[in-house]
């Protein structure tokens, strides 16, 4: 059995190199901190594992809901053109591979792209040889993050093993894009709680009951007049820092 890659067809086992591919995605998610920085690695993993020519990662522009290209991918110099091109491009949901799988919300499979009457890239395809493509969604639930596309110089039919692949790909980076998310309110709602105790000249603390340490954010050290990560954490340090009648008290 073989698999394409590079746009020529590679003996080995299909079950192998869709392997590979699942933990190449699964290493550049775990290495990034967001979706459009982990695009890179994702496209290299699909596309080099699974024999595709070229790969693009799409996203829905806010504010006129057009898809536009996020990141290329190519396996050769000579489909640098498919870079140029990609990139200049922008589609509204519905036309183009990309806008297809946007409106269906499902995978799309071009047996022919020559004579795919709904193909906007037909010119570029025909330079570079490119013979067949599949697009697929990024779900988050119901939310559609973005569409993954790729294409091959060789003719393929459909295959369920590969189909069943990429939406369990699309599944996991879905659930990455809602780790990330959580992250970075989290984030946001630590600064925000950050602000609102310097606004108010107040900090926190915590205990650690294993270690039988106070933790101070820097916020209080400056209130007790400790440099920041001054103050080392026990509770006879902090007595020290107060007033004997406050003690008392």
């Amino acid at each position: 059995m073989s698999v394409l890659r590079s746009g020529e067809a590679v003996r080995g086992d299909p079950g192998t190199h869709r392997l590979a591919a699942e933990h190449g995605v699964t290493r550049a998610l775990a290495g990034a901190r967001s979706l459009e920085e982990a695009a890179p690695g994702i496209l290299e993993a699909i596309g080099g594992n699974l024999g595709w020519a070229a790969g693009a990662f799409w996203q829905r522009d806010p504010e006129d809901g057009d898809l536009f290209c996020v990141e290329v991918w190519y396996s050769r110099p000579d489909l640098r053109s498919f870079e140029e091109v990609t990139t200049r491009t922008r589609l509204p949901p519905g036309k183009g591979l990309p806008g297809r799988v946007w409106e269906t919300r499902g995978p799309v499979w071009v047996r022919d792209l020559a004579s795919d009457p709904h193909v906007v890239r037909r010119e570029l395809s025909a330079v570079l040889g490119l013979r067949t493509a599949l697009a697929f969604p990024v779900l988050l639930e119901r939310e559609i993050l973005g569409i993954l596309e790729f294409f091959s110089q060789r003719p393929a039919e459909p295959a369920e093993p590969l189909l069943g692949m990429m939406e369990a790909i699309g599944s996991e980076i879905g659930q990455f894009a809602k780790r990330t998310r959580a992250e970075a309110a989290l984030r946001e709602s630590e600064e925000r709680l950050r602000l609102a105790l310097e606004a108010g000249r107040m900090g926190t603390w915590d205990w650690d009951i294993l270690a039988g340490r106070l933790r101070w954010s820097e916020g209080l050290e400056r209130i007790y007049g400790f440099p920041p990560g001054g103050f080392g954490g026990s509770l006879d340090e902090f007595l020290e820092s107060v007033l004997p009648e406050d003690r008392e008290a």
